[in-house]
């Protein structure tokens, strides 16, 4: 049998919801124009963008730049992310929990948390 070294755990969707819509819903109070705004500009090919490490500030400049109508939803996005992560995913804490005990018995076992939170934005996130 082989042995587990590592138990990864993702951040968004995995441990904490990932909600984009959440701040919107208040923004943007048409779902239809909500929708499109979520879908067509700050969408999933603009967050790649910071995934891959670009700085907010630049990634909001370069949507401003094709979608300059928009600014202040654009810049709406960084301003309230944090309610984009409006808790827990139910469950898979405490999956974490039940491994912890043979993370603490095995110091091999490594068990590291993946995110693609821009380190400026994470520094928010984490309490310090």
């Amino acid at each position: 049998m082989n042995e587990i070294r590592h138990i990864v755990f993702d951040l968004g969707n995995v441990l904490l919801r990932w909600e984009p819509e959440n701040p919107y819903i208040r923004l943007i109070p048409d779902p239809v124009a909500r929708k499109r705004f979520l879908a067509d500009i700050c969408n999933g090919d603009w967050l790649i963008q910071t995934d891959r490490g670009m700085d907010w500030p630049e990634a909001e400049i370069a949507l401003i730049a094709r979608h300059p109508d928009d600014e202040e939803m654009i810049r709406a996005f960084r301003r309230n992310w944090h309610e984009m992560a409006p808790g827990l995913v139910a469950g898979t804490p405490e999956i974490l929990e039940s491994r912890a005990g043979t993370i603490e018995k095995n110091a091999a076992l490594s068990c590291p948390m993946l995110t693609v939170i821009a380190c400026a934005s994470f520094s928010f996130a984490v309490p310090g």
